[in-house]
């Protein structure tokens, strides 16, 4: 409700803390695809789960997209990711 009335807009904050971020596993849910964009635009952000990463790559991607990835060439490209685990 925040996002979608502006209130919550990206690079509002330098820091963000994502608790559940496993619940953050594919890119066209609604939940990820808002959060996505402010949690990108931190300087600093922190993903919290108690819950181990699940059997399939794909449900990572978003958490890694989250912290940087193709800023810092870890992986570029998703389906490549995909392909290698």
């Amino acid at each position: 409700m925040l996002v979608s009335s502006g209130k919550i807009v990206p690079s509002m904050f330098q820091c963000a803390i994502a608790d559940e971020s496993h619940m953050l596993k594919n890119m066209s849910t609604k939940r990820t695809s808002t959060l996505v964009p402010i949690l990108h635009s931190t300087n600093r952000c922190v993903l919290l789960s108690g819950t181990p990463a699940l059997a399939r790559p794909s449900e990572l991607w978003p958490q890694l997209k989250i912290l940087g990835t193709e800023r810092h060439g870890w992986w570029d490209d998703e389906e490549e990711f995909i392909n290698s685990y």
